[in-house]
Parts: structure tokens; C-alpha cells; sequence
């Protein structure tokens, strides 16, 4: 449990799947989960909307170097691109968060729909 009052913890051990880390974790670096989870989110929408992830490789994922827009195969809208990007920030105090996804134009999109 997490008192919504005081700041949120880091953490050093990782136990996922290397593919869903984010690039913090990725440098072994501590990490917040909020941030972290955002980035697996970034990743699923990748999988989700074009059938491939969004890195080749370590080094991309580290750069936020998204690497599917050059493969063949289903595109996926700008707006879903943009929401991806904001997902995959290197930088996890600039990534999206929860409440930025929720807002997002193409998530509210998907609601109308």
C-alpha cells in the first residue's frame, strides 16, 4: 500500500521481461513504477497497433529510438504515434502519465467511437 501523501518510492531489482523495461531500467538505474508501467504501456500499443515492438534493440530503447515506422505493415494513426512517443520518453519525468494517457485525443477518440 502506498499513502497517496508522501512520495512515491524508487526501486532498484527488476523481474520483467527485458522488451516491457523502460529505458531507466534499462540503465540500472532506480525507478518509479508509475513511470515504468507507463513505458509497458508505450510498448503493448506498439505490439497492439502495428504487430511489432517499438526497439530493435537495447541501445534503441534507451534512446527512445522507435524503429517500426520504416518496417512494412499497418500504420498507425499520428494521434496513436503521439500517444505512443509520449509513453516511450526516455526521460521518465517527462514521460506521459496515467492522467496525461487518459486525456490523450486519441484515446477520447476511441471512447466516441
Amino acid at each position: 500500500m502506498v499513502d497517496p501523501n508522501e512520495p512515491r518510492p524508487y526501486y532498484n531489482g527488476f523481474f520483467g521481461t527485458a522488451g516491457y523495461a523502460s529505458a531507466e531500467i534499462l540503465l540500472q538505474q532506480p525507478y518509479q513504477a508509475a513511470p515504468a508501467e507507463m513505458w509497458t504501456l508505450g510498448v503493448l500499443l506498439s505490439y497492439l497497433l502495428t504487430g511489432s515492438p517499438p526497439f530493435l534493440t537495447t541501445e534503441d530503447a534507451i534512446n527512445g529510438k522507435i524503429v517500426w515506422e520504416d518496417t512494412p505493415g499497418p500504420k498507425p494513426s499520428k494521434a496513436a504515434i503521439n500517444l505512443m512517443r509520449k509513453c516511450l520518453d526516455p526521460n521518465p519525468r517527462t514521460r506521459a502519465t496515467v492522467h496525461r494517457v487518459k486525456a490523450d485525443r486519441w484515446l477520447r477518440q476511441l471512447d466516441r467511437s
